[in-house]
């Protein structure tokens, strides 16, 4: 008897974590409206709203895309930099931070179709610039192959490596390609962010708070605990061997202006692994870096962000501004492309 009323007030105790954690997302929400873009930074996209800013003025364009689990609070510090002497726009892809979910696959190819909506959608003046960060690299190197007269030059900062991308755990080329994004992990992650999962993990962790403005990392917890972010970072993930398969059958970028840029420390040892080891680990990215460039013809790089990480190369404030440097240096020397 005893044990079927400790059971029962167990179940009782559940149900009233699973409200208490439901009450705390909605009262989440309805707080993080503060941080909401205002409507004037919101396109229409096949009946959903984008967030797509822009700022600067300026005879060039550079369109800045995020990397994985990432939106536009990434370029909070090398927007303005940028915008100094040009337009420059930034956008969350679908299903993230501040923008409504398409349905589609999340891998490269399948999110530069998406981009290339969103471009249309906003009237964006081509060719521009397009400015990628990791995964935002790796959809942006898409993107100018299937869209070249749009891309007036290719900026990498630190594309994600295929080495790497589909080192843990290996996937063999056929299933990469014939698995959907989504599964029940991306379902999971859905029911987490319901029940406030998401959003008292962001509190207790503060993700982003060493490198980031406060406003920067305010933007990002509250973007995470919105329903839809975390389903599509995992969704995204789980795309990621794809996303490598893809990358490495692109062979050239033809004469369109490519400039790859890395970070000091993109990644830290693994357990185990020697200081030379992880050394050549660090040069075999380096080398992968400075061949991409390679399949421009105009290519240059890889330029070394002193002092930096894969985040903080966009996100820390000497780095987001030698990063700008770095970009502004490339440009110059195609003064007259857009």
């Amino acid at each position: 008897m005893r044990f079927r009323q400790a059971i029962k007030w167990l179940g009782y105790a559940a149900v009233a974590a699973l409200a208490a954690g439901a009450i705390y997302q909605q009262v989440g929400l309805a707080i993080d409206q503060r941080l909401a873009p205002p409507a004037s930074d919101m396109i229409e996209v096949d009946g959903r709203q984008i967030h797509f800013a822009c700022i600067g003025q300026g005879a060039r364009t550079y369109l800045l895309d995020a990397g994985a689990g990432a939106w536009s609070f990434e370029f909070a510090r090398l927007a303005p930099l940028l915008a100094r002497s040009a337009r420059v726009c930034t956008f969350d892809r679908p299903g993230l931070g501040w923008s409504d979910d398409l349905p589609g696959e999340q891998d490269a190819a399948s999110l530069a179709t998406q981009v290339f909506r969103i471009v249309r959608a906003a009237k964006l003046s081509t060719p521009f610039v397009y400015v990628g960060h990791s995964l935002g690299a790796n959809i942006g190197e898409v993107y100018a192959t299937k869209y070249p007269s749009d891309v007036a030059a290719l900026v990498l900062l630190e594309p994600g490596f295929p080495k790497w991308l589909l080192d843990e755990p290996a996937v063999t080329r056929t299933k990469a390609l014939t698995d959907a994004s989504c599964n029940w992990q991306c379902n999971a992650a859905t029911i987490a962010t319901f029940l406030g999962v998401i959003r008292f993990a962001g509190v207790i962790m503060q993700p982003g708070k060493k490198s980031m403005t406060p406003a920067m990392a305010a933007q990002y917890q509250a973007g995470l605990a919105q329903p839809h972010t975390v389903h599509t970072i995992v969704a995204t993930l789980r795309a990621v061997p794809k996303t490598a398969y893809q990358i490495a059958d692109i062979k050239s970028f033809g004469q369109t202006p490519v400039l790859t840029i890395a970070s000091e420390r993109p990644i830290e040892p693994d357990e185990g692994q020697s200081p030379a080891q992880f050394a050549q680990a660090l040069q075999e990215e380096r080398d992968y870096l400075t061949a991409r460039a390679t399949l421009s013809q105009r290519g240059a790089g890889v330029v070394v962000i002193p002092g930096s990480n894969h985040s903080t190369m966009v996100t820390g404030e000497p780095q987001a501004a030698a990063t700008a440097r770095a970009i502004e240096n490339f440009m110059v020397g195609f003064g007259n492309l857009p």
